[in-house]
């Protein structure tokens, strides 16, 4: 997934993130009523940065290291993505 992407769906959740705190009566910041959520976004964030610099080392291809990197650079983003949404049923 490009950098692009990650990046529309990243600030598409968290504006949609910050719209339904507003709609509730109590204040509502994302980092006091769930921190949990919001540190796993965090730590998603950090592996999927490592992961992307790692990618950019130049491995062989068909390498395990490479194919581990791939595999946790789409898993990070499958958690970044789920701790986003998660904000929503919470």
């Amino acid at each position: 997934m490009p950098h692009s992407a990650l990046g529309f769906i990243i600030n598409a959740l968290l504006a949609l993130a910050e719209i339904k705190s507003q709609g509730q009566g109590a204040p509502g910041f994302l980092f006091r009523t769930h921190p949990r959520a919001i540190m796993v976004f965090v730590n998603g964030l950090l592996m999927y940065g490592l992961a992307s610099a790692a990618e950019l080392v130049g491995l062989d291809p068909n390498s395990v290291y490479a194919i581990a990197v791939h595999l946790g650079k789409l898993f990070s983003l499958c958690i970044l993505v789920a701790s986003l949404a998660s904000l929503f049923y919470i």
